[in-house]
């Protein structure tokens, strides 16, 4: 599963625009949408439970999944009654490795279809004596936040045009042993 995450990457959202201008039956959208959260989760489920005591009990290998910014279960009648005009998906999976988001930002309007879509991986690492967040494509400097706690949260907006993003929250924990440990969720 780690290594078609890497492979996957981010997809440019002016590709995943195009492929969804034109779309004249929107009666499958629905079945579509669950379709594309089915496959997701099957990817990220392949992972187990396992609850880390050096986290503060912060659960590891387990997908958190949220979806219009409210968590939900892998079985949540709510997955099936999504609103297929604006909608937001989002999972994110925290291992030893770092920590694997996946968003989907999806809106219908009178000017088109905007469909944002963002598979990537997370992970802190310790460079020229500074504690480095790499999120997405930025290098996030958390050297300050670290001196005094062993804990931080980031406010950070993912992009894909002027009109549609998604605010996210990031919590980077480290543990007695000196791991780093990223958690993102959505802001309500």
């Amino acid at each position: 599963a780690d290594h078609l995450f890497e492979a996957i990457g981010e997809v440019a959202p002016e590709k995943l625009l195009h492929s969804e201008e034109a779309k004249p039956v929107r009666s499958h959208k629905a079945v579509r949408m669950i379709g594309i959260l089915a496959a997701a989760f099957a990817i990220l489920a392949a992972m187990t439970l396992v609850v880390n005591a050096a986290t503060e009990g912060a659960v590891l290998n387990t997908l958190r999944i949220w979806l219009n910014g409210e968590p939900v279960q892998a079985n949540d009648p709510k997955l099936n009654q999504i609103d297929t005009n604006d909608y937001e998906y989002f999972v994110a999976k925290t291992d030893k490795k770092g920590e694997w988001l996946e968003i989907q930002r999806y809106r219908s309007d009178n000017n088109g279809q905007e469909l944002g879509f963002t598979l990537q991986k997370h992970s802190v690492v310790e460079r020229d004596g500074k504690i480095i967040l790499l999120y997405d494509s930025d290098e996030i400097d958390l050297t300050e936040p670290f001196k005094h706690s062993d804990k931080c949260v980031v406010d950070y907006t993912v992009s894909w045009s002027d009109s549609l993003k998604t605010h996210v929250l990031i919590t980077v924990q480290r543990s007695p042993d000196g791991q780093y440990y990223v958690f993102s969720e959505p802001v309500k």
